[in-house]
């Protein structure tokens, strides 16, 4: 992603040189699209994407379950979280 980020960058400035502020952030547009895995609210899993230039430049995995909590609710009362 970030070599894309970086032509995307590169491109945007040759074309117009005066994209760059001060802080040398690059002023481009871009296309953003996500979906869930599940119509409604009832979905635990979704996925983003930006795309810019026709190249993504930026991709999300998005969950509402945490592993890491689910593996310590488990282990809860055990002696690998040190309670015993």
């Amino acid at each position: 992603m970030k070599k894309t980020a970086k032509e995307v960058r590169e491109k945007r400035t040759e074309e117009d040189p005066t994209s760059v502020d001060k802080d040398g952030v690059v002023n481009t547009k871009v296309s953003g699209d996500g979906a869930w895995q599940k119509r409604g609210y009832s979905s635990l899993n979704g996925v983003m994407t930006l795309i810019s230039n026709g190249k993504c430049i930026d991709q999300e995995v998005m969950t509402k379950k945490c592993k890491q909590c689910d593996l310590w609710k488990h282990r809860k009362g055990t002696r690998w979280n040190g309670s015993v």
